[in-house]
């Protein structure tokens, strides 16, 4: 992470610390007045038409509308916001979860120019803070209905999949909304994950080749009479030794019993003046 560790030095003054506090805030105002019907939060979503039209607050109010309209589920939603935030600029510190977060709103704010008539929230934008989450705290729990406890990964995965099914079936608009929204985390994520591809790509073809080698070993035989060639492939009776004698050197050469006797009565191993005893099979013994 060079490149963000300049970026620190250069920029440090854009960190917000407790900056989805500071969204789930704002969220809960204006939650708190659709309720009561003081508001629209429809005023408040980004829209590129209406910010031509010199409505600029949407330019930035879009992050406090909630997704939820209902008081429980609004609850959650700013509940597992301040979660996942806290949680991330703990790990990161503030700059980078500022930096991580305005990327995705930025990222954001260019697509509605490009659908000026569409309406965008902070739904993606705050999925892509969980996404986060459950990257770097993947075992962390969930009490689902206070009930089914559920790891973060696995949340992670259906909402991946929804994103995937959403790119699949919902209009262009919303497609790129999707991609767009979550454009932080494959800036912050997808470098390390296909360095993660190349390495387990690179270790299964290390694998293999260990597998191979292993293969060739076990097909290859462990012994071969020095004096016939022959293995204990050629007949499950054949039994062989190894000589150390002067001729055969300290290593040893492997014969099958019957050139074994053969090769101590040899006129090189008697003028060597050492005989050659019997050893156990495939352990050289010293005569």
């Amino acid at each position: 992470m060079a490149l963000i560790d300049r970026l620190e030095r250069s920029l440090g003054w854009i960190a917000i610390p407790g900056l989805t506090r500071i969204v789930a805030s704002g969220m809960l105002i204006i939650f708190g007045a659709e309720f009561m019907g003081i508001l629209d939060r429809e005023a408040f979503l980004l829209q590129g038409e209406a910010v031509w039209e010199g409505q600029i607050w949407r330019l930035a109010s879009f992050v406090f509308v909630p997704v939820s309209q209902h008081p429980l589920f609004f609850l959650f939603e700013a509940m597992l916001l301040v979660l996942a935030g806290d949680a991330l600029e703990e790990e990161w510190g503030p700059f980078r979860f500022t930096l991580y977060y305005l990327t995705g709103a930025f990222c954001t704010l260019g697509l509605a120019f490009f659908f000026p008539f569409f309406m965008m929230g902070s739904y993606f934008l705050n999925l892509s803070l969980f996404l986060a989450f459950a990257t770097l705290f993947p075992d962390y729990e969930f009490l689902i209905f206070f009930i089914l406890p559920v790891k973060a990964k696995y949340l992670a995965l259906l909402s991946g999949l929804g994103i995937l099914w959403g790119v699949a079936t919902l209009p262009w608009a919303l497609k790129a909304a999707a991609l767009a929204a979550i454009g932080n985390y494959l800036l912050f994520f997808g470098p390390a994950f296909w360095r993660g591809v190349q390495g387990r790509a690179k270790r299964a073809r290390q694998a293999a080749r260990l597998d191979r080698l292993a293969a060739v070993a076990a097909a290859a035989p462990r012994h071969r009479c020095t004096a016939c060639g022959r293995t204990e492939r050629d007949g499950p009776d054949l039994e062989f030794r190894y000589c150390t004698c002067a001729q055969c050197g300290p290593e040893g050469r492997a014969f099958c019993l019957d050139d074994l006797e053969r090769h101590k009565q040899s006129p090189a191993t008697i003028n060597a003046g050492i005989g050659t005893s019997v050893g156990t099979p495939g352990r050289p013994e010293h005569s």
